[in-house]
C-alpha cells in the first residue's frame, strides 16, 4: 500500500508500536489533512493573476503547517507506551527521596531532639540486659544439698561465708554439692566451661576443696624491660657546644685598710677604694688608697715626727668563680706619694717624695647572688729603684720604705 504524502513507510521487520484508539483516530485525521489541497480553481476562472498567486501561497503555507502538526502527532503515535510512563522502581525512589528531603528541611533543633530520643530509647532498652550481665558474675552460683547429719549442719552458710572472704575467685563459676554416701560430691564448672568433680567427707574438706578449685592464679607481675647491653646501644650524639655569652659590667668598692712596710719597718692605716670593668672573666681595675697616719716601729724618729702616704694604680687580672665566691688576681704598676714632717724645738724639717712600684693583689668577694657583696683584698708592692739604693727626704729623717703590704676589708657593688 503506498504511503501518504509527508510520511515514510515503516520497515517490514520493525515491531508494531502499541497505540491507543484515540491516538489512532488522531493519526488518521492527520494523514487525511496532508492529502488535502487548497481550492484555487475559482481564482483561475476569474482570470485574476494576483489573486491566483496569493491563493497559491496561502495554500502552500496551510499545507506546510498541517504537515508539521501531523509529523509531531505521528511521532507520539509511534513511541511505545513503555517509554511514556515512569518505571515503578523510579517512582519508589522518588517517593523516598521526597521523604528524605522533608527530614533535611526539618529545623536543626528538631533533628537534635529526634537524635536524643533515639539514643535514650536504645540506652533504656539495653540497660537491663547489661545490668543482668554484670550482676550474674558478682559471686559464684552455689547449689548445696547436704546429708541429714549433725556434722553437716550449717555447711551451706559456712561455704557461702568462706567464699566471701576470698578475693581472687572465678565469680562466674557454678558450684553444686549433692550427698553421696557418708559425704558429698562437689562439682564445679568454671566460667570457661571446664568442670571438676571431687568427693569429700567433712565440712572442712569441702571448704578447702572449693577454695582450691575456684581460686584464680595470681596475675603475673609486670617485669621491667631488660636493659640493653652497652654493646647494643649506639653512642649518644654529643651535645652541641653551648654558645658562650660575653658579659660586661662595672664594679665599685671601698673599705678600711691596714698597711705594713719595710726598710725600716712601719705601720699605718687609712681608706682604700677601687673601680673595675669586667669583660667576661677579664678585669681592668683602678685603685687608690690614703694612709692617714704612718709610724715607724723599730726606728728612732725626731720630735713631733709624722708620716703620710697615698697610692694610685692600675691593674689587669682574671676572675675565678668558686661556688658563691669570686676570686680576682690582679697585677699592675702603682705610684706612691709620701710625706714626712719633723718639728724640733730648734728646726722644722719636712718634705715629699714619690716612688714607682709594682703591685700584686688578690681580692675575694661574695656572695655572687647579691648585687652588694663583701670583699677582702690583700696586696704587696715593691720599689725596684729603692731595692738597689736607700732614699731619704733628709738625712735627719728616717729612711723611706721600699716595700709595703696591706689588708683592706669593705663592700663592693656590682651586677650579679
Amino acid at each position: 500500500m503506498p504511503s501518504l504524502p509527508g510520511t515514510q513507510p515503516r520497515p517490514s521487520g520493525s515491531p508494531k508500536a502499541e497505540v491507543s484508539a484515540p491516538r489512532k483516530r488522531a493519526c488518521r485525521r492527520a494523514r487525511r489533512a496532508e492529502s488535502r489541497q487548497a481550492p484555487v480553481s475559482n481564482y483561475c476562472a476569474a482570470g485574476d493573476a494576483g489573486a491566483v498567486m496569493t491563493a497559491s501561497r496561502r495554500a502552500r503555507a496551510e499545507i506546510d503547517v498541517r504537515r508539521a502538526r501531523s509529523s509531531r502527532v505521528r511521532a507520539r503515535c509511534d513511541r511505545p507506551r513503555a517509554h511514556r510512563r515512569r518505571p515503578k522502581i523510579l517512582r519508589i525512589r522518588l517517593k523516598y527521596s521526597a521523604r528524605t528531603e522533608k527530614l533535611t528541611r526539618m529545623p536543626r533543633n528538631g533533628r537534635r531532639r529526634l537524635t536524643l530520643v533515639v539514643a535514650a530509647s536504645v540506652w533504656l532498652f539495653d540497660a537491663p540486659a547489661n545490668a543482668a550481665d554484670v550482676g550474674a558474675c558478682l559471686s559464684p552460683k552455689i547449689n548445696v544439698i547436704v546429708p541429714r547429719d549433725p556434722d553437716w549442719d550449717g555447711a551451706t552458710d559456712k561455704l557461702t561465708e568462706h567464699l566471701r572472704t576470698l578475693g581472687n575467685l572465678d565469680n562466674c563459676a557454678r558450684v553444686t554439692v549433692r550427698p553421696h554416701g557418708a559425704g558429698v560430691v562437689l562439682e564445679i564448672t568454671t566460667s570457661d566451661g571446664r568442670s571438676a568433680t571431687r568427693q569429700v567427707r567433712s565440712v572442712a574438706a569441702l571448704l578447702r576443696t572449693t577454695e582450691a578449685l575456684l581460686e584464680m592464679p595470681p596475675p603475673e607481675p609486670i617485669r621491667p624491660a631488660a636493659k640493653p647491653s652497652p654493646l647494643e646501644v649506639p653512642p649518644a650524639d654529643p651535645a652541641p657546644p653551648r654558645p658562650r655569652v660575653t658579659s660586661m659590667h662595672f664594679e665599685l668598692g671601698a673599705g678600711g685598710s691596714l698597711r705594713f712596710g719595710g726598710g725600716p719597718l712601719y705601720a699605718g692605716g687609712g681608706v682604700a677604694s677601687f673601680a673595675g670593668f669586667m669583660l667576661d672573666r677579664w678585669l681592668l681595675g683602678m685603685s687608690a688608697r690614703w694612709d692617714l697616719t704612718d709610724g715607724f716601729v723599730s726606728q728612732l724618729t725626731p720630735g713631733n715626727f709624722s708620716m703620710r702616704s697615698s697610692a694610685y694604680g692600675v691593674s689587669i687580672g682574671n676572675r675565678f668563680e668558686l661556688g658563691e665566691t669570686s676570686a680576682d688576681a690582679l697585677f699592675g704598676p702603682t705610684i706612691v706619694l709620701e710625706h714626712e714632717h719633723a718639728d724640733d724645738s730648734d728646726t722644722e724639717i719636712h718634705g715629699d717624695a714619690d716612688d714607682f712600684r709594682l703591685a700584686l693583689a688578690l681580692r675575694i668577694s661574695g656572695p655572687r647572688s647579691s648585687p652588694i657583696r663583701a670583699f677582702a683584698t690583700s696586696d704587696f708592692e715593691a720599689s725596684p729603684a729603692r731595692i738597689r739604693s736607700q732614699k731619704f727626704i733628709d738625712r735627719s729623717l728616717p729612711q723611706l720604705p721600699w716595700w709595703s703590704g696591706g689588708l683592706a676589708v669593705g663592700v663592693l657593688w656590682g651586677p650579679r
